[in-house]
């Protein structure tokens, strides 16, 4: 008995995927050699159901080289920034200037002020006490010449502070109170030290802590959390070189943070990307 097309209809998807019996089988495959419609139902459906049977593998493969390929972008990108930042940050670096070193001007105006000019040096650090200006000049890192120029106007005298000479210090203009003796101390700032020592004893501990616990969410955190450490580690030495000590605490710290940050995504996104090849030799 030829069955019609309408019950063909429900057993063309059956026939597509091999589930019906050996007796229904043959009466689909008697059906189609009459009928062209069917048989394009058919070929249809199997066309379908390879380019399904094909998608679903790939997709996880798509999702794969898209991970890999932002993993890839992230690493270049803050490798990059880092080595920017780097080179700014010593460009940027500002270094106390020697009495020596520094050419020095003194000039009267018609209105009363007195104008200070300083030949070499490209910014000064100033303190105020009872009247009495007490100044630093800053080079660059290079040592390459400036100028700077300073008016006085309501100041009693001005004195050099000679920072590379453990704080040396010059009348350059005006007369000292007589209960002034004229003596400034220049500390530096030594948190940049104890926070690299506290980063790598961090850095420490977390990878000890790391190691036993690493196929746990908290082994993971732990790991994570070492690498930024040593990754501030890392940017202190990029930034400050062997020196902990600080003239300018926010702007140095400012460059170290941001810099970590940088090598903790290079970090992270390259052991991603180490993974996946590892992964793919497999």
């Amino acid at each position: 008995m030829k069955l019609p097309c309408e019950m063909m209809e429900d057993l063309l998807p059956l026939y597509a995927e091999d589930m019906v019996t050996d007796t229904t089988r043959a009466a689909v495959e008697e059906h189609l050699k009459d009928c062209e419609t069917c048989g394009c139902k058919l070929d249809m459906m199997r066309q379908d159901m390879t380019e399904a049977a094909v998608a679903l593998p790939l997709e996880p493969v798509r999702r794969e080289i898209r991970l890999r390929r932002w993993h890839a972008v992230i690493a270049a990108v803050c490798a990059v920034a880092a080595v920017l930042m780097t080179i700014i940050a010593w460009q940027s670096t500002m270094t106390f200037v020697s009495y020596s070193a520094c050419e020095i001007s003194v000039e009267t105006l018609a209105d009363g002020r007195t104008e200070i000019q300083y030949i070499g040096p490209r910014g000064l650090r100033e303190w105020n006490f009872d009247g009495v200006l007490y100044v630093a000049p800053l080079g660059s890192r290079d040592q390459r010449g400036g100028q700077v120029t300073q008016s006085i106007s309501d100041k009693k005298a001005v004195v050099f502070v000679d920072v590379t000479k453990d704080g040396e210090t010059t009348l350059i203009w005006g007369e000292l109170p007589e209960e002034d003796k004229g003596l400034a101390q220049v500390m530096p700032r030594l948190a940049l030290g104890y926070y690299l020592i506290i980063a790598l004893v961090m850095a420490l501990l977390l990878l000890a802590v790391w190691y036993p616990l690493r196929r746990r969410r908290i082994g993971r955190a732990a790991k994570r959390l070492g690498i930024l450490a040593l990754c501030y580690a890392v940017a202190h030495f990029l930034v400050m070189g062997t020196v902990s000590m600080s003239f300018d605490m926010r702007r140095d710290f400012g460059f170290i943070a941001v810099i970590a940050l940088l090598l903790w995504g290079l970090a992270s996104s390259g052991e991603r990307l180490i993974r996946q090849m590892r992964q793919d030799r497999q």
